[in-house]
């Protein structure tokens, strides 16, 4: 992989997390259902942000805490591979 396709992949999985993280939120937090299409967008994403984070070895734990991240409690970095790419992601 050159660093360009690097880059955009870790653009597209921001994006993932960015509109996943507002499913959640909407069915979580606030109680409300998604339409027909926003859940077919959902199972997309899911499925595409798992095969990319299976192909960077991340586990299960560190892909839904990408998602949850902040939404909750915002976590200190420990150097874990999680706040690793949160770092990489804000900078």
């Amino acid at each position: 992989m050159t660093t360009e396709t690097l880059r955009e992949a870790r653009e597209l999985v921001a994006e993932h997390v960015e509109v996943l993280r507002g499913y959640a939120q909407r069915v979580v937090l606030e109680g409300r259902a998604l339409s027909a299409e926003d859940e077919l967008d959902r199972e997309s994403r899911i499925s595409e942000f798992l095969a990319m984070g299976s192909c960077l070895k991340l586990t299960e734990h560190e892909m839904v805490a990408l998602v949850y991240q902040d939404m909750l409690r915002p976590r200190p970095a420990c150097g874990c591979p999680s706040c690793r790419i949160r770092a990489e992601s804000d900078e």
